[in-house]
């Protein structure tokens, strides 16, 4: 039997969960919950734990490139970031991102480039949102961004929409599923059969999409 290390942390609660925390195979247990018992859990989820543990060793190095400020991701491509003797402003190109040498010093810098993103995001992300609401006749109220640390989005009574600017980062696809979710938001505001079906009518196979984006939640870490 193949041994697991894991931290085992006991609540009250009635069910097993295991978790992948910053690369630590984490299971939350009962109070009175029998160890081995926990231990053959492990166990029979050995596939996932190494899918999920080779999943964060292979992100891990892009969160650093980003927040080490080597590299950003625009819609799911990735620039490298470099000093310019020759801008005066921030200026994507081809492939890469050019940041004048006036920003050499790291926090300027990061302060520059999150500047940057939140300004190419709002306008993005405002013309993404009028665009689908339009198409589909989904009125909403107004558009905010977030600095968010779990969420992509969210939607409120009044069906004002708050979108997390770090969604310029993934593609496109994920981004448009990310905005026709909270469109849908502004009929239901749980995720109740009803609004699932709504969101169906407006996304191709959003159960799918809800996967892909699941797939780079690690990018929610970044610029912090």
């Amino acid at each position: 039997m193949e041994k697991i290390t894991y931290r085992l942390r006991r609540q009250r609660r009635k069910t097993l969960v295991l978790k992948i925390e910053n690369g630590e195979v984490v299971v939350y247990a009962p109070l009175k919950f029998p160890t081995e018992k926990v231990d053959a859990f492990v166990v029979s989820k050995v596939d996932w734990i190494r899918g999920k543990l080779e999943n964060f060793e292979n992100t891990k190095g892009i969160i650093d490139e980003i927040n080490n400020l080597n590299k950003v991701l625009l819609f799911g491509n990735e620039y490298n970031i470099e000093l310019s003797d020759l801008k005066k402003t921030i200026e994507l190109t081809e492939n890469k991102l050019l940041v004048p040498k006036k920003y050499s010093d790291e926090k300027k810098k990061m302060n520059a480039v999150v500047k940057y993103l939140k300004n190419y995001a709002i306008e993005f992300l405002q013309e993404r949102l009028n665009y689908y609401s339009n198409l589909h006749s989904i009125n909403y109220g107004e558009l905010t961004l977030t600095n968010a640390k779990k969420k992509w989005g969210s939607c409120d009574w009044r069906k004002d929409i708050k979108l997390n600017f770090r969604l310029i980062l993934l593609p496109i696809d994920i981004i448009d599923y990310v905005i026709l979710h909270e469109l849908s938001h502004t009929y239901y505001l749980d995720h109740s059969k009803n609004f699932w079906n709504t969101l169906e009518i407006y996304c191709q196979d959003p159960k799918q999409m809800k996967q892909k984006l699941k797939q780079n939640s690690h990018l929610i870490e970044t610029y912090r």
